[in-house]
């Protein structure tokens, strides 16, 4: 800046423990120097009309980063210590270990690490033998794993590759290349952590959807004759809801659809499967742990008594359930269960609660 010649207003960015990114229309080598010694997070060039996508993508990556741990294992305290500077100074939770018994005691505290450097040269247990005992709980979707060491070896790369290894990178680092090498993992698990959720979720309300349902399904019946638990399964329709479209709209069709998913996700348990299995049809399966006639029946009341307000426009449904207590070898046969006991609640006037079995009597 004019009153800022040397970059002074970084150095009280710094100071004060902001991540600095610097936009400047001038880098040379000993910018560049200065820059990373005062400890930028980044810097971009305004050489294009992307430059300022780059800023905004840096600052957005910096708010996630808040979120996101990482482990370092390495022996050497020096190494340790100017990777812990680098990535923190990038807003990451910054975990060390110096061995494998370190590193998976740690991992079993915190199940949520989503990235680790991991080098080749400790006492006891080699890198590369630790990313294979890692792979064996975290699979490359979960967690992004990046081998480091001061040898240049080609076959030593390969073998962490082979072992589970996102990526490999050789001592001694260069700063920008470090954390380039570790944003792009991090950015990679996040394209894998969208292709999940668009391949297990419905996209207009969030919920689970129908191959979620059938894949989980399987195993929750599996558990549940394993542990000789009763599970339930609810098909829940919304009463009319072409006459809702018709009359107000299907973007207040909508707004009422994920209004319903939101007190259906609010309702039940974490571990209970709630998804929408298309239209106007919502599943629930899980162990009710009660009366499945009454827990579903209280939930009919209440959403008949709410309110469905958007902006000018206000309306009360109701609901009719079909529940399956009868535990079959198939999700499918549950839902046509279900599905029949539906088709009773419609036939019975509508609003009614329909079960096959009575679960506690």
């Amino acid at each position: 800046m004019p009153d800022a010649p040397n970059a002074e207003a970084v150095d009280i960015c710094i100071k004060h423990k902001i991540p600095t990114i610097v936009f400047t229309s001038t880098i040379n080598d000993d910018i560049r120097d200065t820059l990373i010694k005062k400890g930028v997070a980044d810097y971009v060039l305004k050489d294009s009309n992307n430059s300022l996508d780059y800023v905004i993508k840096i600052v957005k990556r910096l708010y996630k980063n808040k979120k996101l741990k990482v482990l370092i294992v390495d022996d050497s305290s020096v190494a340790r210590k100017f990777m812990e500077d680098i990535l923190s100074l990038h807003n990451l939770q910054v975990f060390t270990a110096i061995n494998s018994d370190e590193t998976l005691s740690i991992l079993e505290k915190n199940k949520d690490i989503k990235l680790m450097l991991i080098d080749e040269n400790m006492p006891g247990m080699r890198g590369s033998d630790l990313v294979n005992e890692v792979r064996k709980i975290y699979t490359k979707e979960q967690m992004a794993i990046i081998g480091i060491s001061s040898y240049s070896n080609s076959i030593l790369t390969v073998e962490f590759l082979k072992r589970g290894a996102n990526d490999f990178i050789l001592k001694p680092f260069n700063k920008e290349e470090f954390c380039l090498r570790v944003m792009q993992n991090l950015e990679i698990l996040e394209m894998f952590e969208s292709q999940r959720i668009y391949a297990t979720t419905d996209f207009l309300t969030g919920l689970y959807n129908r191959r979620f349902l059938f894949d989980i399904g399987e195993k929750l019946l599996e558990n549940a004759k394993r542990n000789n638990l009763s599970i339930s399964l609810a098909i829940i329709d919304i009463d009319n809801f072409k006459y809702i479209n018709d009359t107000y709209g299907h973007l207040f069709g909508d707004f009422v659809l994920k209004t319903l998913a939101k007190i259906l996700k609010d309702r039940f348990r974490a571990g209970d499967i709630v998804a929408r299995l298309g239209g106007d049809e919502f599943c629930v399966m899980g162990v009710m742990g009660e009366s499945s006639y009454n827990v579903f029946d209280s939930l009919r009341q209440k959403v008949s008594c709410y309110e469905f307000k958007d902006q000018d426009r206000s309306i009360k449904i109701t609901l009719s359930i079909g529940i399956s207590n009868r535990l079959e070898d198939k999700v499918e046969l549950m839902l046509k269960n279900a599905d029949k006991m539906l088709y009773k609640s419609k036939n019975l006037g509508r609003n009614i609660v329909s079960v096959d079995i009575d679960d506690f009597n």
